[in-house]
């Protein structure tokens, strides 16, 4: 493992690299997989009436922007590893970065949107995404020095507070457990999110507490949705 340059950059070793690579490239098929399993869910659904065509579309924009993650990731790695194109690594870091905000929004939205969410959980909607686009904004107004730990706050804001809401609100939904357990898996993979440098393999160990996350409230949303039709996940 190369050293860490100073407390914000750090050059990954080769066989980092590849590792940051794989550990975001391997599900990038499952997660097609996923969003077509989403999709016929959703649209069973719909033809029960069960579902609203907002919350449809909710549904929609998470499984779209779990394969965008996963896909973006796995280049920007690439990109890294390779080393001679700075203008693409640049490019697919800063959509790196902007992807897991909106990813983080879109995968609590079809919970903050199910029946049975009143006015406050509706206003929750709206701070959560308004947060996740003034950490898209930060990418271009915020010092790089600052922008690390600026981001990991605001990560555990949008994580953590709207997991909070759903937990209290909806103690009977069906998927629950699953959705606190995706959510301890993005929070205790933070500690490797900020070891790059420190620990060998941090990132790559990141990655896979966020297939972790991914995997849990992917279960959950299934569950969500199958408990509308009638059926057990």
């Amino acid at each position: 493992m190369n050293k860490r340059k100073n407390c914000y950059h750090y050059q990954p070793s080769p066989l980092e690299h590849i590792a940051n690579i794989i550990t975001h490239a391997l599900p990038v098929i499952p997660s097609f997989y996923c969003f077509n399993n989403l999709k016929e869910l959703t649209n069973q659904d719909l033809t029960k009436q069960d579902l609203t065509k907002q919350e449809l579309i909710f549904i929609s924009l998470y499984g779209m922007c779990m394969i965008l993650t996963f896909i973006i990731s796995s280049l920007f790695h690439y990109f890294s590893y390779l080393g001679n194109n700075e203008k693409l690594r640049s490019i697919f870091h800063l959509c790196d970065r902007t992807i897991i905000y909106i990813f983080i929004a879109a995968s609590y939205t079809p919970w903050l949107s199910i029946p049975g969410s009143d006015t406050f959980t509706h206003l929750m909607i709206w701070s959560i995404w308004i947060a996740a686009l003034s950490g898209v904004a930060a990418q271009f107004v915020v010092n790089e020095r600052l922008l690390h730990d600026y981001e990991i706050i605001l990560y555990l804001m949008i994580g953590v507070i709207p997991a909070v809401i759903i937990a209290y609100y909806h103690t009977d939904h069906p998927g629950l457990s699953q959705f606190v357990k995706g959510g301890l898996a993005y929070v205790s993979g933070i500690f490797f999110f900020r070891s790059d440098g420190s620990i060998p393999f941090a990132h790559a160990i990141w990655h896979l507490f966020v297939i972790a996350g991914v995997t849990f409230h992917y279960q959950a949303i299934c569950q969500l949705l199958l408990a509308h039709l009638g059926k057990t996940f």
